[in-house]
């Protein structure tokens, strides 16, 4: 935002820029962090050393470079989507499939562009798993633009720019930008929608991006900056979020492009027929057939669509359509749609869950008054899905958070109400939660519960002492771990208590644990990081952690301060600030403050050399506890 002004003088120079910082060559590095982050998969730079979370039309230079040179911006943009798919496709260690699909443009040249639902979720921010924040800002910031451009500008320039993006376009998160701009101005671009609806792979993952818009408002909450709120939530609240492809193609054919004569409309049903009629010539002629795709291209075609008068009341008609299927395809939807349902009836507990924990006003709703009410009926329901999780019968990936969101809750908020088995069920909840981002057994997903349980878990250390021994281990290998993205956000929440002007004698006794064990236990982290420099991605940390606690465990000597204090003399460069950040900010603790005189000279070091690699985070902590 600060250089908007030279963004916008000299964009062509600054996206040069970009070119020689964004791009990064992962598989030649030696450092073991690299290899276990989101970036690496992309061929994009650590989030480490360019923080862009979260994601944000404004995030990058590429919002202002378009509106200052558009077209050479649009080229950039549509080469570095189309390389960042490409490593990801090329990448050996991904496990998510990435299929190719083909689009067939006016002039009738073809182009394939490499898809999934998370390449598709990208510009929205929910994908799962999770997209580099670099590449949904680009996103982001391509799609406001270009949503700008269908208000404003002439529509034979804005079509021209959809379909030259459309034909150069290498993957699905540029197609899933265009669709978004189809979707806002439906009567503008008829033919761009034509051509998107040739892929009933793209009309299917846009109903899942529709669904997927409830986990959209996760930034719009209260934890991020105030700009950063507005913008996410004026995104969000855009009226096509709510439309898709599919719900458009079937528009086009009842009610028409609105402007256009009959005769154009019907050549345009024409139009939407033909595309239809060829989705079922190839849905018939694959070996193995799609149900879903079966029941989404009927759902598209009109002749397969018996309209049925509901009600009517004040001039009003309420039209219900009755789409006419095979009976064992109709068999299988029912059953498919039965199983929908269950999963979406826990959505007023998830929404609850979250403006609960944000204490978000919303939650106060009438809609949600019996989890007001009755805040353990919202805890019996956790435990349904928690056990339907174990058996397999949640489909839906947000069913699987809400027993995070409502324990934490339950902890935070309703320990008293809790009896013995309640408190067991939300304890285990909380501590597995920890337990598996930490020890890389599931990887962190942004909105996933994780960072609340850790909040919640600092209450449990206070309820539980018979679990304050592991829950210190789980703090330590975070304090241990900052490259990490599900480590260096929860450090900050760590890094939390030496701010706190809360006095609570069980948390004075967690700091001096975490201090000791921190000095004593950060140099083997190290040690085993530099034996271990082969293991790739998350098996890094199944690998290190369990060695790191069972050294803990195996360690029954207790040092002296002295030995402590030497210790903390050999701590370098960012570790210093992990240090430091749990220390309280006023100590008068002479222990203390001689560790904070032994490790300024690694400190001051650290803040002078302000090397691009060391994250802007945890530099800014460490002068933050510095100007208190």
């Amino acid at each position: 935002l600060r250089a908007a002004n030279i963004i916008q003088s000299c964009p062509m120079a600054v996206l040069k820029i970009c070119t020689r910082l964004w791009y990064a060559d992962h598989h030649n590095s030696k450092s073991y962090y690299e290899r276990d982050t989101l970036e690496f998969h992309y061929g994009v730079v650590d989030e480490y050393r360019c923080n862009y979370f979260p994601a944000n039309a404004y995030n990058s230079p590429i919002l202002y470079a378009l509106n200052s040179n558009p077209l050479e911006t649009v080229k950039f943009v549509i080469d570095f989507i189309n390389q960042v798919s490409q490593n990801y496709k090329n990448n050996p260690w991904q496990d998510d499939r990435v299929d190719e699909v083909t689009l067939q443009l006016p002039n009738g040249v073809t182009v394939n562009q490499l898809h999934s639902q998370f390449f598709w979720n990208a510009y929205r921010g929910t994908s799962s798993p999770v997209m580099p924040y670099l590449i949904q800002s680009v996103l982001m910031a391509l799609e406001k633009f270009l949503l700008q451009c269908g208000k404003e500008f002439e529509l034979s320039l804005v079509e021209k720019i959809l379909l030259d993006i459309l034909s150069n376009s290498k993957s699905s998160m540029l197609a899933a930008v265009i669709a978004s701009v189809v979707i806002a101005y439906p009567d503008k671009f008829f033919n761009i929608a034509c051509i998107l609806f040739q892929s009933i792979e793209y009309i299917s993952a846009d109903n899942h991006r529709a669904i997927s818009e409830i986990s959209a408002m996760s930034v719009s909450s209260g934890k991020f900056p105030a700009f950063y709120q507005q913008v996410q939530y004026e995104s969000n609240q855009l009226s096509h979020r709510k439309m898709t492809l599919e719900q458009i193609c079937f528009n086009y054919q009842y009610i028409g492009v609105q402007g256009k004569s009959e005769a154009n409309n019907q050549k345009n049903i024409s139009t939407i027929y033909s595309i239809i009629d060829k989705l079922n010539e190839n849905l018939q002629n694959k070996q193995e057939k799609s149900i879903e795709y079966e029941v989404l291209i009927a759902r598209i075609d009109r002749r397969k669509n018996k309209p049925h008068i509901v009600s009517k009341k004040d001039n009003q008609v309420l039209v219900q359509f009755e789409t006419q299927l095979a009976p064992e395809v109709k068999q299988t939807s029912e059953k498919f749609l039965e199983q929908a349902a269950g999963d979406m009836k826990y959505s007023h507990l998830y929404l609850w869950s979250r403006y609960k924990w944000e204490r978000n006003e919303k939650a106060d709703e009438a809609q949600y008054s019996r989890y007001e009410e009755h805040p353990l009926s919202a805890l019996g329901e956790a435990i349904e899905i928690s056990s339907a999780v174990k058996n397999r019968k949640v489909l839906m990936p947000m069913n699987e958070y809400i027993p995070r969101y409502v324990c934490s809750i339950m902890v935070r908020d309703f320990y008293d109400l809790l009896s013995s088995y309640d408190i067991e069920f939300c304890r285990d909840i909380i501590i597995n939660t920890l337990r598996d981002v930490i020890y890389g057994t599931e990887p962190y997903v942004f909105g996933d519960g994780y960072e609340e349980c850790l909040r919640a878990s600092l209450v449990l250390y206070d309820k539980c002492d018979d679990w304050r021994d592991e829950l210190a281990f789980l703090y330590l290998a975070i304090l241990t771990d900052k490259r990490e993205k599900a480590s260096r956000y929860s450090w900050e929440i760590l890094s939390e208590l030496s701010f706190s002007d809360e006095e609570s004698p069980i948390h004075e006794k967690l700091i001096n644990k975490l201090v000791l064990l921190y000095i004593r236990y950060q140099p083997l982290h190290k040690k085993l990081c530099v034996e271990n420099p082969t293991t790739w991605g998350q098996s890094m940390r199944s690998v290190i952690i369990p060695k790191l606690f069972q050294s803990m465990t195996d360690t029954t000597s207790i040092l002296e301060d002295t030995e402590y204090l030497r210790l903390a003399t050999t701590i370098e460069s960012e570790d210093a600030v992990a240090l430091l950040s749990i220390i309280p900010r006023h100590t008068t603790n002479d222990f203390y403050l001689k560790i904070i005189e032994s490790i300024i000279p690694s400190l001051s070091q650290f803040l002078v050399e302000g090397r691009v690699e060391y994250n802007f985070t945890i530099r800014h902590t460490a002068y933050r506890y510095l100007a208190a």
